[in-house]
């Protein structure tokens, strides 16, 4: 049986199993942790180094790993691939691999491998956790009351002192969404090693449904947990991504750091384009682009402001916003009228024009093209079918995200007084374009603007 296959089933992010396949699930995970020893076994290069306090051998995610010998020399620090557990807060615990230049050095100097108990941060706690979960894949982290009651501090905490008390609005987010899945009995963490090895095929969140519209993928949890993971080994290319705050990358060995560039490189292959891409293809990378960002753009704050909130920040550095630009360029939503109905031509083309408008690629300040962005959204919702409550719960999201895009303008429409009368008021165009975004994004009922085409005019 496929690897991943077992994975995704065992996997604590997962749709819970009925009790009646708890049996077969137990089995699985069985054939996972062999399979997890087998390929960590294959990994260990066995290089040892002796000192006159004892033996270390090396382990590619643990680091060096003490013999008993030098284990009783400092019995107050607790390796992760250890039995032993902290009792207080004077131990040591393992939160980072044990390097080679760290076994000459003191206790103190080994501050960047061992954390003392009473000091455990969200981020100390995270690493901690995940070290002792891979090193003992057959244990709950409750098996750890040590670690376990200090995660759950720190979950509860967390999100009590968020600026909103949501969790996509914390610091620190891809540390925090792994050790939620660490303290989970039913998710079995693996080395990035593993991971590479289990994953074949990077996984896509979401694929198109009708009107190309984001329908989320069975493997879009195993997704998500892919992708924290590399937020956490590959800051750089991955940090983008959390769209919240700051966080803390993992300290990893050179083999981890290895097999995470190698899954970081399945990724990327995953998000190649053609050479000629369509809307269609661009709608698909776009939407799986934001469904990355730790704050989604489907799950839009009411209250959000548009000075701080962005459906995908630094959207205009991306080869993403230029090919798309390239492809939009002199497009405009087409309809056609036959037998008393409206036909929108190029749905894609016209969804493409207000994805773009959403991800913070239009220029407010020019009014034509603001007005393109807002007759394709018009012009796409008239085409939805008017029962079809999957793709009017997408516009309402849309609808969202725009009406932040363009705050000013609606702001504009509220507040500025204009006399209609004046043709030559310079504010006039302005005016009257603020009044259609105000109309279309706020003033009226969205399932007004639904399936004007599928009603003879």
């Amino acid at each position: 049986m496929d690897l991943k296959r077992i994975f995704l089933i065992v996997l604590g992010v997962l749709v819970a199993v009925p009790s009646c396949a708890q049996n077969k699930v137990k089995n699985l995970a069985k054939a996972l942790d062999v399979a997890v020893s087998r390929q960590a076994a294959k990994q260990l290069p066995g290089k040892v180094i002796t000192t006159r306090m004892g033996s270390y051998f090396y382990h590619p995610v643990f680091g060096y790993i003490p013999s008993p010998n030098a284990s009783r020399i400092y019995p107050n620090m607790h390796f992760a691939a250890k039995q032993t557990l902290p009792k207080d807060d004077d131990a040591l615990i393992q939160r980072a691999p044990f390097f080679e230049h760290q076994i000459y050095k003191t206790v103190i100097g080994r501050k960047q491998a061992f954390e003392f108990g009473g000091d455990i941060d969200l981020v100390t706690i995270t690493q901690a956790g995940y070290l002792w979960r891979v090193a003992h894949p057959d244990k709950s982290l409750k098996e750890n009351p040590y670690l376990y009651d200090w995660a759950q501090l720190h979950v509860k905490q967390a999100v009590e002192e968020s600026p909103f008390h949501e969790e996509r609005t914390l610091w620190e987010f891809p540390n925090y969404l792994l050790l939620k899945h660490l303290m989970r009995d039913r998710f079995t963490p693996t080395s990035y090693a593993q991971l590479y090895e289990l994953t074949s095929v990077y996984p896509k969140h979401i694929t198109l449904g009708n009107y190309g519209f984001p329908v989320k993928t069975d493997d879009d949890d195993y997704a998500n947990l892919l992708d924290a993971y590399l937020m956490l080994s590959n800051p750089q290319e991955m940090g983008g991504y959390n769209t919240y705050g700051q966080y803390t990358p993992f300290i990893l060995t050179k083999e981890e750091h290895a097999a995470a560039d190698k899954l970081l490189a399945l990724r990327m292959a995953g998000e190649q384009l053609p050479q000629n891409p369509t809307a269609r293809e661009l709608l698909e990378l776009a939407y799986n682009r934001l469904e990355t960002h730790t704050a989604p753009y489907s799950q839009i704050d009411e209250n959000a402001e548009s000075g701080i909130y962005k459906a995908y920040p630094g959207y205009k550095n991306t080869q993403l916003y230029r090919t798309i630009k390239g492809v939009l360029k002199n497009q405009i939503p087409l309809e056609s009228y036959h037998q008393g109905y409206y036909t929108l031509e190029n749905v894609d083309m016209t969804h493409l024009i207000v994805l773009d408008a959403v991800m913070g690629g239009v220029d407010t300040q020019n009014l034509m093209e603001v007005r393109r962005a807002l007759s394709a959204f018009e012009k796409l919702c008239a085409d939805v079918h008017p029962k079809d409550a999957d793709a009017i719960s997408h516009l309402f999201i849309l609808r969202k995200n725009l009406r932040i895009v363009f705050d000013e303008l609606i702001d504009f429409a509220e507040k500025t007084q204009i006399d209609w009368t004046v043709g030559q008021d310079p504010q006039w165009q302005k005016a009257e374009l603020a009044s259609y975004a105000w109309s279309l994004l706020e003033g009226n009922d969205l399932y007004n603007l639904v399936g004007r085409n599928w009603k003879r005019d």
